[in-house]
């Protein structure tokens, strides 16, 4: 994921994310070829990661012509989930634990 270590002061704890879980030889894997983790990456391990809501756009539900409103994230239990179209599930970052990807990947290596 995209180093915002700065953003806030427990970061990145009960984030919500996107992007999927990944297993470790593919966390490592994708740092080397994804152009977007090129100008830097932070690795966490997270022991749970439910499902919480959608990212997509949110529609008027009063506007015949369906206007789009805004992107943005809805969890499922907000009222306005129904006039979403999702792009994505959203998933809540809990334990997290930053690592050092090199060093798991070293780790790995030995067993």
């Amino acid at each position: 994921m995209g180093d915002a270590q700065g953003d806030r002061p427990r970061w990145p704890e009960d984030m919500a994310a996107v992007h999927p879980p990944v297993c470790l030889p593919c966390a490592w894997k994708s740092t080397r070829l994804c152009p977007h983790l090129k100008t830097g990456f932070v690795a966490v391990r997270v022991k749970h990661y439910p499902v919480a809501g959608v990212y997509g756009c949110l529609y008027d539900p009063r506007d015949p012509a369906r206007k789009r409103l805004v992107d943005g994230i809805c969890g499922y239990d907000h009222p306005d989930i129904r006039y979403m179209i999702a792009y994505h599930l959203v998933r809540r970052l809990r334990g997290c634990q930053l690592v050092d990807l090199d060093a798991e990947i070293a780790a790995l290596s030995r067993q």
